[in-house]
């Protein structure tokens, strides 16, 4: 539902609620509050709604089982704020007159992976429509187990570095609760998924000594491999210090390749991630790469073209 407020510029301000149909609503110099049947996500709820007019800001109670009918509900909001919603054989109170509002905490992490034994910073943007924040508590969950890690309360403070050491576990999530003054809570939170540290543990050929033109198989392992790993092997000619990328091939663990346009004492190695792993021994390609002299070439036969051959 929306309501317009006229101010004294004579602007119209806008609020939207989450009740619908028959609302009842009291205004106050700072504050409206809303009575109603709650809607997505709310819906089938009774639905007690504080908004302040200065911020815009909202604080929900959903509660019970609404009766669209509006047979078996009564409502009353007095002068002091205090509020009396009854339905069937319940009845709730409830007193507004004070903050209610909950503060607001949104991680501005962008990542979604974090690997295991590293450090990650969590950072965040926390507010309170009173700016009355006093603390937060920052938890970290694992499975079904809830961790409070630090309870924060310097408020100005707006990051947190972790040391993820995990074991085994496929997920991490942080949860950040923060608390107002008057008592009310917020909260957030985040998850992020524990990659294991890449580790190449074997690199091998099927040949220490092969023929221009022959094949080479290429195979390696290892640990913590994904589908979308990128694995990039490197040559070295002799005692030259230079490394040249020989070919780049991804999630595969293995590779057969056809040996040409260099000969003589080769060594390898293979990067992925932040590990390198260099081949135990050097290879010798045998054979003669073939030059053609362009120099010496001369046509012994005019050639004609077109129509007249």
């Amino acid at each position: 539902m929306d309501f317009s407020l006229l101010r004294d510029d004579l602007t119209k301000e806008t609020f939207n609620t989450l009740s619908q149909a028959t609302n009842k609503v009291a205004a106050f110099d700072n504050d409206l509050i809303v009575i109603g049947y709650g809607y997505e996500p709310y819906s089938s709820k009774h639905l007690i709604t504080k908004i302040d007019i200065a911020s815009g800001k909202k604080s929900i109670i959903a509660l019970g089982m609404a009766d669209t009918s509006n047979k078996y509900r009564k409502v009353d909001i007095n002068q002091n704020k205090y509020v009396a919603l009854a339905w069937n054989n319940f009845l709730t109170v409830a007193d507004l007159s004070g903050d209610i509002v909950q503060p607001e905490i949104n991680f501005t992490n962008t990542e979604s992976r974090v690997t295991n034994g590293s450090t990650i910073t969590l950072s965040w943007l926390a507010d309170d429509n009173q700016d009355e924040l006093v603390k937060l508590e920052i938890y970290k969950i694992v499975g079904s187990t809830s961790t409070l890690l630090e309870t924060i309360t310097d408020v100005s403070i707006s990051n947190y570095e972790y040391a993820v050491s995990e074991g085994e576990a496929e997920e991490i999530t942080f949860k950040i609760i923060c608390y107002d003054y008057a008592g009310n809570a917020g909260y957030n939170s985040i998850t992020f998924d524990i990659v294991t540290p890449l580790h190449i543990t074997s690199f091998s050929v099927n040949k220490s000594t092969v023929q221009l033109g022959e094949n080479l198989i290429f195979t390696w392992n290892a640990d913590g491999s994904r589908p979308d790993t990128i694995y990039t092997i490197y040559k070295q000619k002799g005692e030259a210090t230079d490394w040249e990328e020989y070919f780049q091939i991804t999630g595969e663990t293995s590779k057969v390749i056809s040996v040409v346009g260099f000969v003589g004492e080769y060594n390898f190695k293979i990067n992925a991630g932040e590990d390198t792993l260099a081949l135990s021994h050097a290879v010798l390609i045998e054979g003669d790469i073939m030059v053609f002299n362009d120099s010496v070439f001369t046509p012994t036969v005019n050639g004609y073209y077109g129509d007249n051959q």
